[in-house]
């Protein structure tokens, strides 16, 4: 992916790119991560082909990836952005943990270790364990293998197939039959102080948290892709976070301006994004878990609160649909919000 202008915008290893397609007369937005790194001439998607159904309406955007977009399509994006991030000139080592296409954002940091440390010839130690199905699943194998030798020894992946092939040679094909566990991570690291790296399906992030703290890990050194349902359920220590959850209101009416859409709201409704889709709008929204900022609005009246942290940063009157709700007020049994959109 190249930009018009032959200058494409800085990144850091583990961001996203929300892109813009007109697919059967509809717009529709998505959000890639990244699986080139900062130092690569073009930016690089790696996107699995999904089966479109009522349930899994992700797949109209990569079916037309696959069997509609070709060489000379423009396509629509705005500048990287994301919390997840990795930092190849940090020197304590990092423990990577992927599941699935959770691996597209762990091959970005890995060629960024790798080039920063030829750079400057300090490789930052990483660790990569990957889980997948079979042989047949396992993306970016090859090139994990050549990042691996290229860094003498200072990167390192493992993989853990849950089914895998009779073909399959144990310490060359893989590494580990069945998922990724706590008795692999301790046969495999050194004993020292790391920072843990998730991304995955919802349920691999959670018991790959809950492993890591019952390991005694803390919770500052799990870092997490937390994209809409992959959301984690954090056990959060003492003094590690400032956010403090704020009460949301009982009963409220939203106003959208521009769509002259005035609609009354109680908590069964969900964030204002669901609140929304519901009532007909079609808002731009692209990780739904607060990061990436595409559902972002102006708050012309009213009070919001976020029942979870946000990463993406705000300013004045700027609210994120997709994880805000009315908050309550003090003497109003009903409050009132106004959005321009």
């Amino acid at each position: 992916m190249t930009s018009d202008s032959g200058v494409l915008p800085k990144f850091q290893p583990g961001q996203f790119l929300t892109i813009q397609a007109n697919i059967s007369g509809k717009e529709h937005i998505r959000t890639y991560t990244l699986s080139s790194a900062p130092a690569d001439p073009e930016y690089r998607l790696s996107v699995k082909l999904e089966q479109t159904t009522s349930s899994n309406p992700d797949g109209v955007f990569s079916n037309y990836i696959h069997n509609t977009l070709k060489v000379g399509d423009t396509l629509f994006a705005k500048a990287p952005r994301g919390g997840f991030v990795f930092d190849s000139n940090e020197q304590r080592p990092a423990v990577l943990l992927a599941g699935g296409v959770g691996i597209t954002p762990m091959i970005s940091m890995a060629r960024d270790a790798l080039n920063t440390g030829i750079r400057t010839r300090s490789i930052r130690p990483m660790s990569i364990f990957v889980s997948a199905k079979n042989m047949a699943q396992r993306a970016f194998f090859d090139e994990l293998n050549e990042i691996s030798q290229l860094s003498g020894g200072h990167i390192n992946t493992f993989w853990a197939l849950t089914q895998a092939d009779n073909i399959a040679i144990p310490g060359h094909d893989f590494h580990h039959s069945g998922r990724i566990s706590a008795s692999l991570l301790q046969s495999v690291l050194p004993l020292d102080d790391y920072d843990y790296y998730l991304c995955g399906p919802a349920g691999f992030m959670q018991n790959m948290y809950d492993m890591l703290r019952k390991l005694g890990v803390v919770d500052k050194r799990i870092y997490a892709e937390e994209f809409g349902p992959a959301s984690l359920v954090r056990e959060i220590n003492i003094a590690s976070t400032g956010f403090m959850q704020t009460p949301q209101a009982a009963a409220a009416i939203i106003e959208f301006t521009q769509s002259k859409v005035e609609q009354a709201w109680s908590p069964e409704d969900g964030s204002l994004l669901y609140f929304a889709e519901n009532h007909g709008l079609t808002p731009e929204f692209g990780c739904r878990s607060g990061q990436c900022g595409a559902c972002k609005v102006t708050l012309s009246e009213g009070i919001v609160c976020y029942q979870s942290e946000h990463s993406f940063l705000l300013e004045g009157n700027e609210v994120l649909l997709c994880c805000a709700v009315p908050a309550a007020v003090e003497g109003q049994d009903v409050v009132k919000i106004s959005l321009d959109m």
